[in-house]
């Protein structure tokens, strides 16, 4: 399985590796350009996938069931907009 997914911002592949940092990704350096990074899914990341895709697909069949095209790209968009939010803890400065 090779999937390639391009972030807009560094914010936004530091996000999504943390959130698979568990060892579910790894970093290792390009091999083409050694000022670049890539994350590159391990085995338990790949087990994590295969575990979900039946549950996603269930659920993406759901949705376009109950909306329609337009209204999946609205909430697309409006889920986009939230997780870019960078909400900091009570007390904490920006």
């Amino acid at each position: 399985m090779n999937i390639n997914l391009e972030l807009d911002t560094k914010e936004e592949a530091d996000r999504l590796f943390h959130a698979l940092s568990d060892g579910k990704a790894e970093r290792v350096q390009s091999e083409t350009d050694k000022r670049m990074s890539l994350t590159k899914i391990t085995e338990k990341g790949i087990g994590l996938l295969e575990e979900l895709h039946q549950p996603m697909q269930e659920f993406a069949t759901a949705l376009d069931k109950l909306y329609s095209h337009k209204e999946l790209v609205e909430l697309s968009e409006l889920c986009e907009r939230i997780i870019a939010i960078d909400i900091k803890p009570e007390g904490e400065h920006q």
